[in-house]
């Protein structure tokens, strides 16, 4: 049975299913007092397919090569949740697993992509899901655009991807001006990136994005302003801002006592905590705050998302070995934002040699 054949049957599958959904979402929508209040995570078909449970478990462990086959599998036969999620997995995981790296790029493309291709390209399961009409393929594929589209966000919200929502609304607080961004912080935006929502209202301080981050985790017991700040705010600015190396957060910062208890209850940095507290006993808050600033500081701590939410929640994700795998991974590969070289183990060391024994490990098993 050749490509065009089954995508044909795929067309004439959709056009009744997704009128069915659309006419189901409108009703729910007129009836429904917000979009936070609804969500469809329960009509991607497939995510109650038991292959397609084991391959998320085992793919949650950090085991590529059992769950990717699987998922790869599922998605030629049509499951829309595998679909989706591959297409999600390539778009969101910062880096790549050692079985990945392992493979060839035809190889790799061969578990992520569709077999069928436009020109020299395989097309992603997000575009052919797109092409067939599945409208939170679109949505999803709209997340990726840097421009002001609120109605992208909403339609993400009602689908229950809320962190789908990070790079759109970036994009809008960055380009939009600040009647987009009070409507952002008016329901639009989740809790931890109301700092860079906030940080963009204009005129904009230099380094204010750091400056709203640690308002965000310490309160309003801090500068309103970042002129005529003191040396240790401002390196507890720089240091949430961009991470390490701009700035520091030495023992003795009035901050990082605030800092280490935000890193010890928030969830949104859990796997940053969880793999200190399991590695690192000994040496928690060291672990925790130099991983945080390998990582990026704040903005780039919390990115770290689950794939598809309707299928994998953001706790389920955050507290599952693959989420500590991408911390490390990420921790030991960052480079400075200028493009300068990896931070050296011996400088690592000075500030947790717990955590500078985990990034080397990390390091030489990619080399």
């Amino acid at each position: 049975m050749n490509n065009s054949f089954l995508y044909k049957i795929d067309q004439a599958k959709y056009s009744f299913t997704f009128q069915l959904q659309t006419i189901l979402l409108t009703l729910l929508l007129f009836s429904s007092t917000g979009f936070n209040n609804y969500s469809l995570a329960q009509s991607v078909q497939g995510a109650d397919s038991a292959r397609f449970k084991q391959a998320i478990s085992a793919w949650l462990n950090n085991n590529d090569e059992q769950s990717l086959p699987v998922l790869a599998d599922l998605a030629l036969e049509g499951n829309i949740a595998a679909r989706l999620f591959l297409a999600r997995i390539e778009r969101t995981e910062r880096v790549l697993s050692n079985y990945l790296l392992s493979l060839t790029q035809q190889q790799q493309q061969a578990l992520f992509r569709s077999p069928q291709s436009q020109g020299k390209f395989l097309l992603t399961w997000l575009q052919v899901e797109e092409s067939l009409g599945n409208p939170l393929a679109k949505a999803l594929s709209r997340s990726a655009f840097s421009y002001v589209d609120l109605e992208a966000i909403k339609t993400l919200r009602s689908y229950g991807e809320i962190q789908a929502t990070d790079h759109l609304i970036r994009s809008a607080s960055f380009h939009g001006d600040d009647e987009v961004r009070s409507k952002l912080l008016d329901g639009l935006t989740y809790e931890n990136l109301i700092p860079f929502v906030r940080s963009q209202v204009r005129p904009v301080e230099k380094y204010s994005y750091g400056l709203e981050a640690l308002k965000q985790i310490v309160g309003d017991e801090i500068p309103v302003s970042t002129e005529n700040i003191n040396q240790q705010d401002n390196e507890a600015i720089l240091f949430l801002a961009l991470g390490s190396p701009y700035g520091k957060l030495d023992t003795g910062n009035p901050w990082r006592t605030k800092i280490e208890q935000w890193l010890q209850s928030d969830e949104a940095v859990k796997p940053i905590y969880d793999i200190c507290s399991q590695q690192c006993p000994s040496e928690v808050n060291s672990c925790a705050v130099s991983m945080l600033g390998l990582t990026g500081g704040y903005y780039d701590a919390i990115k770290l998302k689950t794939p598809l939410e309707s299928v994998v929640t953001q706790s389920t994700y955050l507290n599952s070995a693959r989420a500590q795998q991408q911390v490390v991974r990420q921790a030991a590969l960052r480079r400075a934002e200028d493009g300068g070289e990896l931070v050296t183990i011996s400088d690592l060391s000075q500030t947790s040699q717990c955590l500078a024994n985990l990034v080397s490990t990390e390091r030489a098993s990619i080399e």
